[in-house]
């Protein structure tokens, strides 16, 4: 165990007993099922979870949620079984796990974005459901997986469909689409919960759509009072959430560091963005205030259950942490996100440049020349008509070979289906 919070999620059966006294040395924090057996065992802060109890049946929203308990209970009155049960949570913000204890049998469910994600391992005879894989590793006694180790070493997270295993031997990991529903007898199955919706709206319908949900869910972090912080980088993304928190009437502070970049104009967007919130405390570091990426990694106990791509930044992460915590800052939310959900792939020009020839040449030629490279050979890279799972297979043929050496052809924008992989010597 890392110290950090986390939960486990057990069975409303005899099945669930011997996990459950493996669990509650570990455990701050407990909740029982109406049979009086243990439900989610745990550490984790106050109000971070809220339940909802009507009768034998049970509901908890864990994570960042502005729903009380009363108005969750009534939520749950709507759920007639366990398949039912994402009605009680439809529509609700933040980022939170939803677990149901119905009929004596479990449902639980992260977020669709991945930020909430969900594993289960066999315990004795039981599955058990935790939010933390490491948990479930320190239960089980399980090592480390080598095979999706090195596919880390490729890409972290591993590219698709490659990146719902686990590091972990015998844990599995939930895709964000689905639930786990656990029996009394601790058997488990998977069920859909999230559907990605129909592209019917045009662009102009769908911005107040978008408009509305960054807000609900900037007020969702503000909902709690007190002092929240913000990235405030110059970029888009966090730039909107921190006018978004002043707008609502947050006790904002914003964070922006000195890119090492002299020619990256962040910084300059970022204090011109500053003024126009005067209300916020605004904390700016020089470029030599903070840790350079990979600052003291060998001695670094990082608290995620897995490797992750932004483990370079820990050091880094650590200080704001402290600067913004220092400050009163009881939430601090960055932008990080906003470029995977509103900027297209490049491959998406295979087709677009085979239905409007003209627009995606151009939006090509754009692309090369914010990236400063050559347009030919993205060009030619349109003739390449592989499938995905050809081009992973290509590339997976290709670990060992060498990178190509020309600077002109490392340099050029590519429109594969994603970076090319190489297996480090």
């Amino acid at each position: 165990m890392t110290g950090e919070a986390w939960f486990a999620v057990l069975p409303d059966g005899e099945a669930g007993l011997t996990a459950a006294r493996a669990l509650r040395p570990l455990a701050a924090n407990a909740i029982e099922h109406a049979s009086g057996r243990s439900w989610l065992l745990g550490n984790w802060p106050e109000g971070h979870v809220k339940v909802a109890r009507t009768g034998a049946a049970r509901m908890a929203v864990i994570g960042r949620c502005p729903v009380t308990a009363r108005a969750l209970t009534a939520r749950l009155g709507l759920a007639h079984d366990i398949d039912d049960a994402e009605r009680a949570v439809q529509g609700l913000p933040g980022s939170f796990h939803a677990v149901v204890s119905l009929g004596r049998r479990v449902r639980v469910r992260g977020s669709a974005s991945g930020a909430r994600r969900v594993f289960y391992a066999r315990v004795g005879d039981t599955t058990v459901a935790a939010d933390r894989a490491d948990t479930l590793a320190s239960l089980t006694g399980a090592g480390i997986d080598e095979q999706q180790l090195a596919l880390h070493l490729l890409s972290s997270p591993p590219l698709h469909p490659l990146d719902d295993a686990c590091v972990w031997g015998g844990v599995q990991a939930l895709r964000p689409h689905d639930a786990l529903l656990i029996d009394p007898d601790g058997r488990a199955r998977t069920c859909r919960w999230w559907q990605s919706p129909e592209p019917v709206l045009t662009l102009a319908d769908g911005v107040p759509g978008v408009r509305r949900a960054l807000e609900t869910a900037v007020r969702s972090c503000a909902a709690g009072g007190g002092t929240i912080s913000s990235d405030l980088s110059g970029g888009m993304d966090s730039t909107s959430l921190c006018f978004l928190a002043a707008r609502d009437g947050a006790q904002l502070i914003t964070f922006r560091w000195e890119s090492q970049d002299p020619g990256n104009d962040d910084p300059a967007w970022g204090a011109q963005a500053a003024s126009w919130l005067p209300g916020a405390d605004h904390v700016a570091v020089g470029r030599t205030e903070i840790p350079p990426w990979y600052t003291g990694l060998a001695d670094t106990t990082v608290p995620t259950a897995e490797p992750g791509a932004w483990v370079r930044d820990t050091a880094r992460l650590a200080a704001m942490t402290h600067l913004m915590t220092d400050r009163g800052s009881r939430l601090h939310m960055t932008g990080g996100g906003g470029d995977e959900l509103f900027t297209a792939f490049s491959s998406h020009l295979y087709d677009y440049v085979r239905s409007r020839p003209l627009a995606a040449l151009a939006r090509l030629h754009r692309q090369c020349a914010f990236r400063r490279t050559r347009l030919w050979p993205a060009v030619r890279g349109l003739a390449d008509r592989r499938t995905y799972a050809q081009w992973l297979a290509a590339q997976a043929d290709g670990l060992t070979s060498a990178p190509p050496l020309a600077r002109r052809e490392l340099a050029a924008f590519s429109v594969a289906w994603g970076v090319g992989l190489r297996m480090p010597s």
